[in-house]
């Protein structure tokens, strides 16, 4: 199983990716949650999430994308 472009352009074009360990099974007790949704917002001490009833107290945010690299 050989990739057919190098590591450089792999990793450059977010081809690759690498979680920290246990990630998975923190998503899974729930002390990480993710979140899919088209709008959000910032207020004081929480995010907003379009389509949830009450704002997330959170400690980190990632806003990711969805990008596709060439």
């Amino acid at each position: 199983m050989v990739p057919e472009q190098s590591f450089h352009k792999g990793i450059s074009s977010c081809m690759l990716s690498s979680m920290p360990e246990e990630f998975y099974d923190r998503v899974e007790k729930g002390s990480i949650i993710l979140k899919k949704a088209p709008k959000f917002s910032f207020c004081k001490e929480d995010i907003v999430v379009e389509g949830e009833a009450t704002p997330l107290e959170t400690d980190l945010v990632i806003l990711a994308t969805g990008f596709k690299g060439r």
